[in-house]
């Protein structure tokens, strides 16, 4: 009688007792008071070829330079994203009958994350295996404020990329099946967008920008 009961009330509340999944985000905050910009005290030429000296450390490979247009191109890769992006947090919630709710808040930028999400209505949780990478293009700009000042400014496009990856457990006349899970997403934003479009919700922190700026003064002591 009592697992009869219990069966009605599944029926009843469908949604409370089928297992299910709710992943919620909360975006990044603008970050504010960090340059991506600054004047240096040099002529033109001098500053140049500290950037130039600068980007040769590896970190960075140089895809175009026209000194004539004060223009130097850059991409580059990185193993941990959550260093030089905010992309907000993520919380995960898994719930359903026979399942204790399981809840989870990290970022979203973070290298690597590992838990259970229901990935098709009704089936029981996959164990997702989450990482993250993180590339890029920078394009910094030279312009002379005078014969003794330039002002170099440092933009940059980040594409963010989502992993995910699992064995899900797929029930098919009474035997389960097991099946491999792949997928993927990405965001694309550049310096300072996320402080104007509400549609973007990552965020640079600033590092990268900072590192070119920094390399730059390193070069010219």
């Amino acid at each position: 009688m009592r697992r009869t009961f219990t069966l009605l009330a599944c029926f009843a509340m469908l949604s409370g007792c089928t297992p299910q999944t709710n992943i919620g985000r909360l975006a990044a905050m603008p970050v504010y008071g960090r340059e991506n910009a600054a004047s240096f005290n040099a002529s033109f030429e001098k500053i140049w070829d500290a950037a130039v000296m600068s980007m040769q450390s590896g970190f960075f490979v140089v895809t175009h330079m026209d000194r004539q247009s004060g223009v130097i191109i850059a991409e580059f890769s990185v193993a941990d994203p959550q260093e030089y992006i905010d992309c907000g947090k993520n919380t995960v919630t898994t719930s359903g009958f026979g399942i204790k709710d399981a809840d989870l808040e990290y970022e979203v930028a973070a290298k690597y994350v590992k838990y259970p999400e229901v990935l098709i209505y009704g089936e029981g949780p996959t164990m997702i295996e989450r990482r993250t990478s993180l590339a890029g293009k920078v394009n910094i700009f030279f312009t002379e404020d005078g014969k003794s000042t330039t002002r170099v400014t440092v933009i940059t496009a980040y594409t963010f990329t989502v992993h995910k990856s699992g064995v899900r457990t797929e029930l098919v006349a009474l035997h389960e099946t097991k099946k491999p899970f792949f997928g993927s997403t990405t965001e694309l934003f550049t310096t300072g967008q996320a402080g104007g479009d509400p549609s973007v919700r990552c965020s640079t922190k600033y590092t990268l920008e900072t590192r070119i700026l920094d390399g730059i003064r390193d070069k010219l002591q």
